[in-house]
């Protein structure tokens, strides 16, 4: 005998978003809705949630409730197994945030049966990405038409969950940085101390009697008062925790504005970082910056240039000509070369904001100013906004193609090289409906990747997770496709 399902609500499109793919389809309800009550307590509340046929009222933790999150960053997932094993995730769509309380819906139906019931809380947030904070269950629920169905978690320890096996949990791990900048406690993933936040370096030019030099200055953001700081040069992008030691200049026991004793000269890169000790542990490393000191044939000194490290984005300042006629065009681009360069012109002030950056990709200026005494151009500064990897566009993925001698087809992937990138997870399916339930993870790459024996009648799709230096895992990129017909 055919079941016909029970719907929670009366939607005819259906869209299901998971933690990797969109998929879009349609879905016929035909019943009258059901009611679900699942009740949850411990030794200091007692919480339930109530799911009917237009909402879902459920309950809000008091652990997760101090964090003050909202209808925007909250996260709570509704996973239902059926008595064969074969289990599905629905996001709760919410709509009301309360004390202890969250409303929303549900947008799928189920046919009668029993059912395990599983309940996982989790916040978006701006550093870390999706984190899940809390589980509650697995507890029996049966679905019966025209019947309540009641679930009930009060026997059941909820489940905390650490995702960096660090020994503290997501929940206690966001309970420490709530409410402060991202980097302000990088406690993700299995690291408590943190690095050194809105770092700047300065390049200015100074008197030499023969050639021109250039006095570097670092400084960033002071952390506690038992905070020891290291200041790293080294001529090489991508300054890690394996190869810092190792530095053209490691300065320990720095103290912000940290002047550096020598002064450089024309065409000497220099990549800069910090790291904060404590108590014999040494933090992960600020967001890198760069100087490179450069003479033009122009007229008048150039003016000394700052750049400061944000969350996507880069602020600038420099000295004022004198006198004060001057026009200013920022220069930029993502190359210490100036290849693809972009021009900013005809600021006024003597400062810039350089917004809507991609985070971890290294960005390099140069200011140049016109007046009554001609031109003049600044020294190169660089400096790398800071927070979650961005998701990669499909124009910069490069997929090729490689005939083996066999016969079969190998699909080679390459990205734009980055130091900031720590490894790649590259996710596959040959489903063109992409979704988690299809898809095949490969983690701990690096480019360019090589992926041997590739269906050779039908495309496959790719999206990559990129892996900053901090092991956070990045925004995801666009799905791109591999089509060996074509």
């Amino acid at each position: 005998m055919r079941s016909t399902p029970i719907s929670i609500l009366r939607y005819a499109t259906i869209t299901m978003m998971s933690a990797r793919f969109i998929r879009r389809g349609l879905h016929i309800l035909t019943m009258a809705s059901f009611s679900m009550l699942v009740g949850c307590s411990n030794s200091s509340e007692s919480q339930q949630a109530d799911i009917d046929g237009e909402h879902m009222i459920a309950p809000l933790p008091a652990a997760i409730s101090a964090l003050t999150y909202d209808k925007n960053n909250l996260r709570i997932t509704v996973v239902l197994s059926d008595a064969t094993g074969n289990s599905q995730t629905y996001p709760l769509n919410i709509t009301r945030v309360d004390t202890n309380e969250v409303r929303g819906s549900l947008e799928r139906s189920f046919p009668p049966g029993l059912y395990s019931l599983r309940m996982i809380y989790g916040v978006q947030h701006p550093s870390f990405g999706l984190l899940n904070l809390m589980e509650l269950g697995p507890v029996k629920v049966s679905v019966t038409p025209g019947v309540n169905s009641i679930a009930n978690f009060s026997d059941i320890l909820p489940i905390y969950t650490d995702s960096d096996d660090d020994g503290f949990s997501n929940l206690s791990e966001l309970d420490i940085i709530n409410g402060t900048d991202p980097l302000d406690s990088l406690v993700f993933p299995g690291h408590t101390l943190r690095p050194p936040h809105s770092p700047k370096v300065t390049i200015e030019s100074v008197d030499s009697a023969d050639i021109p030099r250039y006095q570097i200055t670092v400084a960033w953001t002071e952390l506690a008062t038992e905070s020891a700081y290291t200041v790293y040069m080294d001529a090489n992008p991508g300054i890690s925790r394996d190869t810092r030691r190792s530095a053209l200049y490691v300065i320990d026991g720095a103290a912000t504005p940290y002047v550096h004793s020598q002064t450089i000269t024309d065409n000497e890169p220099l990549y800069i970082t910090v790291t904060d000790t404590q108590a014999g542990q040494e933090s992960l490393e600020s967001a890198e910056m760069f100087v490179n000191g450069r003479a033009f044939a122009d007229t008048g000194n150039p003016p000394s240039l700052t750049a400061e490290a944000g969350i996507g984005e880069i602020k600038l300042s420099w000295e004022a000509r004198t006198p004060v006629e001057a026009t200013y065009t920022v220069h930029w681009s993502e190359s210490p070369e100036f290849t693809n360069m972009q021009s900013i012109p005809n600021l006024t002030d003597t400062n810039f904001t350089h917004r809507y950056l991609k985070n971890g990709h290294m960005y390099y200026y140069y200011v140049s100013a016109g007046d009554s005494l001609g031109n003049s151009r600044t020294s190169i500064v660089g400096a790398t906004p800071y927070g979650r990897l961005a998701g990669l566009p499909a124009e910069e993925i490069m997929l090729s193609r490689i005939d083996n001698a066999d016969t079969t087809v190998t699909a080679r992937i390459e990205i734009p090289p980055n130091p900031n990138i720590r490894d790649i997870t590259v996710y596959t399916t040959t489903d063109p409906m992409v979704n988690t339930d299809n898809l095949a993870e490969h983690g701990g790459l690096t480019s360019p990747v090589e992926f041997p024996n590739m269906p050779t009648d039908r495309p496959t799709f790719f999206q990559l997770v990129l892996y900053d230096r901090y092991g956070r895992a990045g925004d995801e990129s666009a799905v791109v496709s591999f089509d060996p017909r074509l």
